[in-house]
């Protein structure tokens, strides 16, 4: 009786456990578990351990606010600021009516640049408290983002009218003010803000970056001054002062901040990058072997340190430190790139380009590896495979301004001026302090005969930078091209001083007293400059120059050969050494040589192009054509290549249809050249097309107005076309300007007395 009475009790007590275990895993249950266990970590300090807890509630409930805001704010604390602005976008639209919340959220999509998203939360605030004062200056830095600069000038100063003590209102006052172009409105902004709190740093910051922009470098120090005495130890004081001294050229000074930073922990590798940038290995050295020892930094520190064992000269030490990165992880791209660097450094260059190709197959997506592939290509001269892979980093972050100069560079170097002004200039535009990118555009002016442009970039620059050798060459380049001799020495001779034995500087200088009819002294410039560094290639490249200039071409092909045994790969010199050749005549040396550069080229356009000219010299056409055609096949839009397949073609009156694709292609890659002009016309007049022959030697005597070969060509067009006064015009005036000496000058007399009336 007892038993059976008791067994209800006993099935009861089973269910009601039962019950319990399931209330504890319900979901509701385990994600209020993690809130709550997020809310203690992110109290105690653990982030991670909070973003971890908060992270587990979102898995199980997506649309809870409390666990999205809990995560967005531990994100925001581990500096995971991308992460962060998500989270607190999806947690402002869970929890709508928290408006504070809404311009935190505002605030990241501004920072992010999603400036109406932005303007969107403002609104939304603002519609539901007009009176709210962070909304406003939301409102109105949205609305500046926007470039509605008037508009946000007057929500701010709403803000302002809505609460006028509030300082930090006045910077975003003065920032648009800035924008606006209104200096002393600004700075009594910046000011006003200081005075409201005299102890808010970011005020004191504001009002130093605004000294800082309009030249008043003594008001900045002190208001940064003023900041650091407030927070001694804010990283972002320290980096602001660091960064002053350093852009004042005063970088012993900044020293003591960046140390300062560094200790804060806000920026680890602050004191290690500042003497590597200061080229001090032995310093940096024992920063980094006690950042290799922290698990967050190991792999960061251990690449620099490989860089400052290489910046010592110590290779075996820096390649000991990459192996023992890679063998923790063999694919990681950074330290494959940087094995591939520190074997351009030791002049490894072929081992080098072996090593960036491998790592790019590792890591196809990487445009710093693609850059360095470039760069690589670029040192061994071929243009083609460092293009393609220039072309890829832009392709993979079109913002690479670095990417553009280089494409600008090799079209400066391959004669394809306009490409790279407009290369060069799109990048000053992407990045204006990029001083290589200033470089390149003066360069790229010179060489497209704009002279005042190229004045106009350099003059500035060279007077914010006075000691920089490379600008005081661009100087001699600019006094050059006006043929200022004396000038272009000065400038050449000033950069030698503050670098000695610059190849450029040396070629510049050498150049000119070679022009000024000195070549004992060019000879001896150049000699020094190799006595001092025997083992450098570009300076025997210079040297060969020089000695080609003063007709000696036994000591050209001397030190080309040298600059050869130095760097095997070095493919200008193959060219200059064929160039020699040609020009003495010797055309089996030539084609050898550049024979020899097209197996080595992975894309020889120019090498092949180089082999068709001469077999056009030695009247072979077939074997011109055939390098010819290799060459369209490799490139097709190469102008040499299509200019004169297409005259070929025309001349033997075979595939004319394709000789006209040619033709038009040579004149869409360079429109600006006559000779193109002029295949055109042939091949439209072989076509017995007329109109289109008569256009394209007006064309190319437009470019060319004193050809006498045009005006011939023109001539024999208007014949076609029936137009006998118009042909009598032209061939006179080729015979005027000296046709008669031509091959086809009895042709022109003859027909000219053909076309005149008879008597």
């Amino acid at each position: 009786m007892i038993t059976r009475f008791h067994r209800p009790v006993v099935l009861v007590l089973v269910l009601t456990a039962g019950f319990t275990a399931g209330c504890s895993r319900s979901p509701e249950t385990r994600k209020q578990r993690y809130i709550a266990s997020g809310e203690q970590y992110f109290k105690d300090g653990k982030f991670r351990e909070a973003s971890i807890e908060y992270r587990n509630a979102v898995q199980i409930d997506g649309l809870s606010g409390p666990a999205r805001l809990g995560l967005a704010k531990s994100l925001e604390k581990l500096k995971d600021y991308p992460r962060a602005m998500a989270e607190f976008v999806r947690a402002a639209d869970l929890i709508p009516d928290d408006r504070g919340l809404q311009v935190t959220a505002g605030n990241y999509l501004l920072a992010a640049r999603r400036f109406d998203d932005a303007k969107a939360r403002a609104e939304k605030v603002l519609a539901a408290e007009p009176k709210n004062v962070e909304a406003q200056v939301l409102l109105g830095n949205a609305l500046a983002g926007l470039r509605n600069i008037d508009q946000a000038i007057t929500e701010i100063e709403e803000a302002i009218r809505i609460d006028p003590l509030r300082g930090p209102t006045y910077t975003n006052l003065g920032i648009l003010e800035m924008e606006r172009g209104r200096a002393e409105v600004a700075e009594r902004a910046f000011r006003r803000t200081v005075e409201l709190d005299p102890k808010w740093v970011p005020g004191h910051l504001a009002l130093a970056n605004h000294f800082w922009a309009i030249g008043k470098k003594a008001e900045a120090e002190d208001a940064l001054k003023t900041a650091l005495a407030l927070e001694p130890t804010n990283g972002t004081t320290n980096r602001a002062v660091a960064l002053f001294y350093i852009a004042s050229n005063r970088p012993d000074e900044a020293e003591p901040f960046i140390k300062a930073l560094a200790a804060s922990g806000t920026a680890p590798f602050a004191l290690a990058d500042f003497y590597l940038l200061r080229n001090r290995p032995a310093n940096a050295i024992p920063e980094l072997e006690q950042l290799r020892g922290a698990e967050n930094t190991a792999r960061a520190a251990g690449r620099r340190l490989a860089q400052a064992y290489a910046m010592r000269g110590d290779y075996d030490s820096a390649t000991r430190v990459i192996e023992e990165l890679l063998q923790k992880d063999p694919k990681d791209s950074q330290t494959l790139l940087l094995k591939g660097q520190l074997l351009v450094q030791q002049g490894r260059r072929e081992e080098a380009l072996t090593q960036l190709q491998a790592a790019s197959q590792v890591d196809p997506n990487s445009s710093e590896l693609q850059f360095a592939l470039g760069r690589a290509h670029a040192a061994r001269g071929d243009v083609d495979s460092a293009r393609q892979a220039f072309s890829e980093v832009l392709r993979l972050n079109p913002r690479a301004a670095k990417a553009q100069v280089e494409l600008a560079r090799l079209d400066l170097a391959t004669g394809r001026v306009h490409a790279s002004v407009q290369l060069a200039r799109e990048a000053v535009n992407k990045e204006p302090t990029n001083a290589l990118a200033q470089i390149t555009l003066i360069r790229s002016l010179l060489a497209s005969k704009d002279l005042n442009g190229a004045k106009a970039v350099l003059t500035p620059l060279l007077a914010a930078n006075p000691n920089e050798p490379e600008l005081h060459v661009q100087q001699g380049y600019v006094a050059a091209a006006a043929k200022d001799l004396p000038g272009a020495r000065k400038a050449f001779a000033r950069a030698l001083e503050l670098r000695p034995h610059l190849p450029e500087a040396v070629s510049g200088l050498a150049t000119t007293e070679l022009a000024g009819g000195d070549a004992v002294a060019a000879r001896a410039r150049v000699e020094a400059a190799i006595k001092a560094q025997p083992n450098s290639a570009d300076l025997h490249l210079v040297a060969a120059r020089i000695y080609a200039g003063s007709k000696d071409p036994v000591a050209a092909e001397r030190v080309l050969r040298r600059a050869l045994e130095i760097r095997s790969d070095l493919l200008p010199a193959y060219t200059m050494l064929g160039q020699l050749y040609l020009a003495q005549g010797r055309m089996a040396d030539a084609k050898r040589e550049f024979g020899a550069l097209a197996e080595r080229h992975a894309k020889p356009v120019s090498a092949l192009s180089m082999l068709g000219i001469i077999a056009q010299m030695e009247g072979d056409t077939a074997k011109s054509i055939e390098h010819f055609q290799r060459v369209i096949d490799l490139d097709p839009r190469a102008f040499i290549a299509a200019n004169n397949l297409a005259w070929m073609y025309a001349e033997r009156g075979e595939k004319l249809d394709y000789a006209l694709h040619l033709a038009q292609t040579a004149v869409q890659v360079v429109p600006k050249s006559p000779e193109a002009q002029d295949t055109l016309g042939w091949v439209y007049y072989k076509r017995q097309s007329a109109t289109g022959a008569v256009a394209a030697f007006r064309e190319a005597i437009g470019l060319a107005p004193d050809n006498p070969t045009y005006h011939y060509h023109l001539g024999l067009a208007h014949v076609l076309g029936d137009s006998p006064e118009q042909a009598k015009a032209s061939f006179s005036r080729a015979l005027a300007l000296g046709g008669r000496k031509a091959a086809w000058g009895q042709d022109a007399e003859r027909r000219l007395a053909a076309l005149a009336p008879a008597r």
